[in-house]
């Protein structure tokens, strides 16, 4: 179990960066393109020059050889040699370990397995999808049996399928090898799903780190408002544990199932990008789905924005300016809307001040 703490590390793209991961975490920083966050696991890689401190287990990385710091990097180009097969891809970080044929062999099946890939040993990365070059990639690099998991925009080149499959993928080997991991992203919905915490960045700065449902509700700097983007918060007026993990509250004239945290609920938010609007009924059971009416639409650079009345509770929507199925939604229009329950947030917490977290929702 591998901790890793960051003291005013600087150096052409960071900017005194503190920072703190935990043993056994998943930290995401997101940023846009620009942040200093690939820079800065080059760092804690070795990759590149700092000043500041970076420790490793109390102890100053530096001090620490770049082979005996049990760190797997796994780079945005995947760097799969495509004149080797799969398994030679995958033992070929194992030389100069002192490690036998032998053992090798053993640890680049085992690793396979792990990530579900036998089948693939022989091939070569020509003829493999963007899919299992990744797990691949992922494979080469936990087959060192690193303590530190560095993931850089993994999932960047990813149709959303195979991310969607990928993302669970790489949480349960996370979690099953107990890695220390730093997942770099500038997408808050792989944030969201991956990262135990969040630490945004932007100009080589850390502006904050805590849970998503703290960085959500009270996002306290402009940059982080933006990133969200705009969501709903409702108000629950009541609630009924119905078991199975699930909780039933009443928000004006809305019922909705959402996650049990255990905790009196009293307020339930949504993003506006995880909202799903359709002119057909969908399909399925009708739960938290509605009929509703769409009483604004806007346009703003690559997005269209909608407010939409559910029986005088107004939820906010987006979804790209070039989904054709959205087009002709206007407003009067009649449309379901689906607020689906992975994505509903119950809030317990005192004191978030609502009207700063829908700051930039449709007035």
């Amino acid at each position: 179990m591998a901790e890793i703490i960051l003291k005013s590390v600087s150096n052409y793209a960071l900017k005194d960066v503190d920072l703190e991961v935990r043993p056994r975490e998943t930290l995401a920083i997101v940023g846009v393109t620009g942040a200093g966050k690939t820079t800065l696991i080059k760092a804690i890689a070795g990759l590149v020059p700092f000043e500041g401190q970076i420790l490793l287990n109390g102890r100053d990385i530096r001090s620490i050889s770049i082979r005996q710091r049990g760190i797997g990097y796994l780079p945005q180009d995947l760097y799969l040699f495509p004149h080797m097969t799969v398994f030679t891809n995958i033992v070929y970080g194992l030389r100069g370990k002192g490690l036998d044929k032998r053992e090798k062999h053993r640890r680049g099946w085992e690793v396979m397995e792990v990530m579900g890939i036998s089948d693939l040993a022989g091939r070569y990365p020509v003829h493999l999808s963007g899919g299992e070059k990744q797990r691949v990639a992922l494979a080469r690099a936990i087959a060192l049996r690193p303590e530190i998991l560095l993931l850089d925009e993994p999932f960047s080149s990813l149709d959303v399928k195979t991310v969607k499959y990928l993302r669970l993928e790489f949480k349960r080997v996370m979690r099953e090898l107990n890695l220390t991991t730093l997942f770099i992203t500038h997408n808050l919905t792989e944030a969201e799903e991956m990262g135990d915490r969040l630490a945004i960045m932007e100009g080589g700065r850390i502006l904050r780190v805590g849970g998503f449902s703290e960085i959500f509700f009270q996002p306290d700097h402009p940059m982080i408002s933006e990133l969200l983007g705009s969501h709903t918060i409702l108000n629950c007026q009541s609630y009924e544990v119905i078991g199975y993990g699930l909780t039933r509250v009443e928000t004006g004239k809305l019922s909705l199932i959402v996650p049990d945290e255990g905790a009196p609920i009293r307020k339930v938010a949504i993003a506006s990008r995880h909202v799903y609007l359709s002119r057909e009924k969908p399909p399925g059971p009708d739960v938290n789905r509605f009929l509703g009416v769409v009483e604004k639409v806007e346009r703003e650079g690559s997005l269209r924005r909608l407010r939409v009345d559910i029986n005088g509770e107004k939820i906010l929507a987006e979804a790209p300016e070039n989904d054709a199925s959205l087009h002709a939604l206007t407003p009067g229009t009649s449309v379901y809307v689906i607020l689906r329950l992975r994505h509903l947030i119950p809030l317990q917490v005192q004191g978030v001040n609502p009207t700063s977290a829908i700051a930039r929702g449709l007035k």
